[in-house]
Formats: structure tokens, sequence, C-alpha cells
């Protein structure tokens, strides 16, 4: 299966601070030998973590696509539109840079459960600690329904045709999910098959936008549409 992880490796302190969590957490997704991984680097450039390229995955530091922009501003639909492009398998994951997988076969079991459960767009892993405080919950069996997913989560390629634009706040997955619901899917995590988010719900490409990075950085309302 394939995975696609968005990151910003920044100046945080590579040892203890948010570059440990970052690191950890992607060795530990793209050496799991089920998944091929892919990454996208939207603003690690010229910068101290030269083990990002070393990776045994593909690394993008550009757009794969003429026709889409590679900015920092809007980065979080960006990496769900490369994702829905490059995947070439029925089922693909798209995840967090800050999030952790507690089984080691979290994989192979995510990807038979959405396989199995076909009224389902998008299938998360379920956050360590108890069920999800999302809105719209109901519990059932092995899955909770719910009416926004995010961290790592299994997409049914093709079952969203359109993404929303993204609006330019933080909570682009509500969005998205709002999106995969009025087209008809489920949403939901999966209770057993659980992950640990490391960095506390801010995904790399918040924490950075407030940063200077350079161009990549400056908001294009023309851009974030694409």
């Amino acid at each position: 299966m394939e995975i696609f992880i968005a990151t910003v490796c920044a100046d945080y302190n590579e040892q203890t601070g948010r570059g440990a969590i970052i690191r950890k957490c992607l060795e530990s997704l793209v050496q799991n030998p089920h998944l091929e991984a892919t990454v996208f680097d939207f603003g690690s450039h010229g910068r101290q973590f030269g083990w990002l390229n070393s990776l045994p995955c593909k690394v993008w530091h550009n757009s794969p696509f003429e026709d889409l922009s590679w900015t920092l501003e809007g980065s979080e639909r960006r990496r769900h539109l490369f994702a829905a492009r490059l995947a070439a398998g029925e089922i693909y994951c798209v995840a967090d840079d800050d999030c952790l997988p507690e089984q080691a076969d979290w994989a192979e079991r995510a990807e038979e459960a959405i396989r199995q459960n076909v009224g389902y767009g998008l299938l998360a892993l379920g956050p360590t600690g108890g069920p999800s405080t999302h809105t719209g919950q109901t519990s059932g069996g092995e899955i909770v329904n719910t009416a926004s997913v995010g961290g790592i989560r299994l997409v049914r390629r093709g079952a969203l045709k359109t993404f929303p634009p993204y609006g330019g706040v933080r909570g682009y997955d509500m969005q998205m999910c709002a999106a995969y619901r009025a087209a008809g899917w489920k949403i939901g995590f999966l209770r057993n098959i659980r992950r640990q988010h490391l960095g506390g719900g801010n995904l790399s490409v918040y924490r950075e936008r407030s940063w200077p990075c350079g161009e990549m950085d400056r908001p294009d309302g023309s851009a974030a549409e694409n």
C-alpha cells in the first residue's frame, strides 16, 4: 500500500524537540515493509535535516505536477491532491508527520478493514486513550463512525472527485470529510488499530506557517485554489 506524508522539517531541536518527533514518526512509517512511502517536503530546503533525503522513499521538494503549485499555504489540501494523482492502488494512506502507529501490523489490518467495509471513503487509525470526541460519532463494532478523521487515514482512491477549496484556516480535515459525507461515503476510525499523536495535534505545516522561510510562506490566493 502506498503512503503519502507531508512534512516541514524546520529549525526544531532534532534531538529532543519537534524535530525528534518528526524523525521518529517518519522513519517508522517509511520503513514499514507493507508500505511504499512518498514524502512531500514543504519547506526543509537548506536546513539541518539532511536525513530527510536519506529515507528509503521518494521525497518531493517541488510539485510533481505543473498545474499544482508548491507553497506552504494550502499544503494541507495540496498533499491530498498530490496523493490522489500519484496513487496507483485502490487504497492508499495519507499520514501526518507527527503520528506513530501503536501496532507493527497496523497497515495490513487497516487496509483489510477498509477493503471489507466498502461504504467507507476514509478510515483512520483510532486515537490513543479512548474513543474520539468528534461530533456525530456512533459506536459499533470495530469501526466508530464519526464526522471527521485525521492523523493516519486510509483513502479509497476516486471516492472524492473534487477536493473542497482550502478555506485559509486550520481544520482542512473537517472540510474534506464533510465533502466525503456529502458524496455519500461514511467516515470512521478503527477502534483497535491505534496511533499516538506525538505532536499534540499540530501538523508541522501549521506550526511553520508563521515562520519566515522564503517564497513558499507567502499567501497566494490563486495558488491556494489549485
